[in-house]
């Protein structure tokens, strides 16, 4: 299923956090999944899972170019980037536990990626405490209200 960048923004509930448990990647800036590296459009988010604060979640199969980024982002992130389109795997509801051990998991699988964050055990206790997807999504953004 295609997506327009648009009709992703309509459809998934703000916040909206990404996750690729392969590369232990977690971010819950929406702009970050809307564009890639050129020459990366093929691999680029393969696998991550976006989730949305009513735990809706949409497996991405692979992302599409349709055209480049000003050429002030470009500068930001140090390399010509092209916005993409992702092609996801349907929408799934994912429970609130599900959506924790997800978490828990793709931190775990990389622990000194997450150490500026905290220590595993202290992040593992901050997730399982939280109530809500958007509890869980604070953990990685203070920013989200």
């Amino acid at each position: 299923m295609n997506l327009t960048q648009d009709k992703i923004r309509r459809t998934l509930v703000s916040p909206v956090l990404y996750v690729n448990p392969k590369r232990s990647e977690i971010d819950v800036r929406m702009e970050n999944f809307l564009f890639c590296s050129r020459g990366l459009e093929s691999k680029a988010y393969k696998g991550t899972i976006i989730v949305d604060s009513n735990g809706n979640s949409f497996k991405i199969i692979r992302v599409k170019p349709i055209g480049k980024i000003k050429l002030w982002t470009s500068i930001k992130y140090f390399s010509p980037v092209v916005e993409v389109i992702p092609e996801i795997d349907g929408v799934q509801k994912l429970t609130l536990e599900d959506f924790k051990r997800l978490i828990i998991d793709t931190v775990s699988s990389k622990p000194k990626k997450w150490s500026s964050l905290n220590s595993i055990k202290q992040i593992k206790k901050m997730i399982e405490c939280c109530d809500s997807y958007k509890d869980v999504m604070k953990i990685f953004n203070l920013r989200i209200k």
